[in-house]
């Protein structure tokens, strides 16, 4: 019986393994959209815009950029229309970019901005965005409240006033700076950045507290130069598209989570900031 019962295993396993066959499924063409990723603000001394085609899921190099070269660029502020310079790097495709000086177009805010892109083979993309205003920094000051084996963290805490009558997004970055004796210039090490909002706190004074990270194992707490925070006025599509990217992945148990885009024609982003800086020696 044992015998049957072992012919009849091994004649299964020899049928089963005869009706095994490779499948070729047809997958769907896939046609790349504009991918366009810019950030303006009067305090910058360019506007520069990244423009690249977005590749398939199935691609062997997907996480490479597909730097688009022959674009023409435009951006206007619904009176003056300039169009931006294509900037190539020596070093990588990937990060050219178009560019314009803002002594040629100034980016002022309350005003509004439109970028339009186009390609020679008929793609076209456009957004628009806001300048915030300044939000003044009140009061700002740090200690030092941990140092171990070169690792520091500093504890900032910082105060400013929310502008009533509108939703307001802000972003806090706190960046380390050493002197650098090579290029004779302060430079960053490390730091730590945060978003927020305060629409239920709306023209309140507001108090907050953030940890500044400091990593480097031959510095001590007492070669720390600066400590150079900035809070930014931010727009809206500038903060969802942030949160959106933090909040991205997961793991395999959690829901998918689409990136926030304001591209019209495309994906990306295109937003607007305004910041004060303070250096806290």
């Amino acid at each position: 019986m044992n015998n049957i019962i072992k012919l009849l295993g091994s004649f299964y396993i020899i049928i089963s393994m005869s009706c095994t066959k490779d499948a070729e499924i047809a997958l769907p063409e896939y046609k790349p959209t504009l991918v366009i990723h810019s950030y303006i603000s009067p305090m910058d001394s360019q506007v520069v815009v990244y423009v690249n085609l977005s590749k398939s899921a199935y691609n062997s190099n997907s996480y490479s950029m597909n730097n688009v070269k022959d674009a023409t660029v435009k951006i206007s502020d619904g009176i003056i229309t300039k169009t931006l310079n294509y900037s190539p790097s020596f070093f990588s495709d990937e990060i050219s970019y178009y560019y314009i000086d803002t002594v040629q177009f100034k980016i002022k805010a309350g005003n509004t901005y439109t970028l339009h892109v186009t390609t020679p083979d008929g793609k076209e993309a456009s957004a628009s965005t806001s300048i915030p205003f300044v939000v003044a920094i009140k009061s700002a000051d740090y200690k030092l409240v941990s140092s171990m084996y070169g690792d520091s963290i500093y504890n900032l805490n910082f105060t400013f006033q929310d502008p009533s009558g509108q939703d307001n997004y802000f972003k806090f970055g706190a960046y380390v700076l050493v002197h650098d004796t090579v290029l004779d210039r302060l430079i960053s090490w490390s730091g730590n950045e945060n978003m927020a909002t305060y629409f239920e706190r709306d023209g309140n004074l507001i108090s907050e507290t953030m940890d500044v990270y400091r990593s480097f194992e031959f510095l001590n707490p007492t070669e720390i130069r600066f400590i150079d925070f900035r809070l930014m006025h931010v727009t809206r599509e500038f903060y969802l598209y942030h949160q959106s990217i933090q909040n991205y992945g997961g793991g395999p148990f959690t829901e998918p989570n689409v990136a926030f885009t304001n591209i019209t024609g495309g994906v990306g982003v295109f937003a607007g900031f305004n910041y004060q800086q303070r250096m806290l020696r």
